[in-house]
């Protein structure tokens, strides 16, 4: 779905309901949140719609959003994804428009990893643990 490179990426984002498109992103504000469930509450449909229109397989969130320690100041929010068709050319463009999309629906820095990033077995294990799954198609 996004063959044609950026402008795929930013037309996916409008039609998810993130307005501005990748270029004119703001920073976050204070959002009176104090966990993942929190900053998810009203926006799954947006959420659910760029990880469709991504091909986003599965996406899950993990770290202090899940675990505790989320502070609403000047926590991110980690998320872990599996892509459809990963080898696919776009796959940058996807992975990058997941990002900024979450952190323009969040309004608040998001990272993003894959499985084969998760290269340390004590934090492969402790992310598997503790993350909560939010999309899966």
């Amino acid at each position: 779905m996004v063959e044609g490179g950026r402008w795929k990426v930013e037309k996916t984002l409008e039609l998810a309901g993130v307005r501005g498109g990748i270029r004119s992103m703001n920073r976050p504000t204070k959002m009176e949140v104090s966990s993942w469930a929190g900053l998810w509450q009203g926006k799954e449909g947006q959420i659910h719609t760029l990880c469709r229109d991504l091909e986003v397989k599965e996406l899950r969130v993990f770290g202090s959003a899940v675990t505790g320690g989320f502070d609403p100041m000047s926590s991110d929010v980690d998320f872990l994804a599996e892509f459809h068709s990963a080898d696919r050319p776009g796959i940058a463009d996807r992975f990058m428009g997941l990002a900024e999309g979450l952190e323009r629906i969040l309004q608040r820095p998001a990272d993003v990893i894959t499985r084969p990033a998760l290269k340390n077995p004590i934090f492969r294990h402790v992310v598997e643990e503790t993350s909560q799954p939010v999309y899966a198609s």
